[in-house]
């Protein structure tokens, strides 16, 4: 899957270096709660960073990031999520 690097945001003075927030666009929530809910985890793995997709043009996340791969347990995931959106569409 391809997602936009939509902010690179200081994490100083708490913590050294930058949080990079990202997206994968904007869906109903059924949709990732459907494909999501077929998985036990979902493990991220950042490779590499377009300029220009189309063309192939870009770089090597590790140029850019230290930590290129992180995990999350999915077990009850769809319950949070639903009951989190209960509680914002009050």
């Amino acid at each position: 899957m391809l997602f936009d690097l939509k902010y690179v945001i200081s994490a100083e003075p708490s913590m050294s270096g930058y949080i990079a927030l990202i997206s994968a666009g904007v869906y109903p929530i059924e949709m990732p709660l459907e494909v999501l809910s077929k998985h036990e985890e979902l493990d991220v793995k950042l490779k590499y960073i377009f300029s220009d997709f189309e063309n192939k043009a870009g770089w090597n996340a590790s140029d850019f990031f230290d930590i290129l791969e992180n995990k999350w347990k999915l077990a009850g995931m769809s319950e949070a999520i639903k009951e989190a959106q209960s509680k914002c569409l009050k």
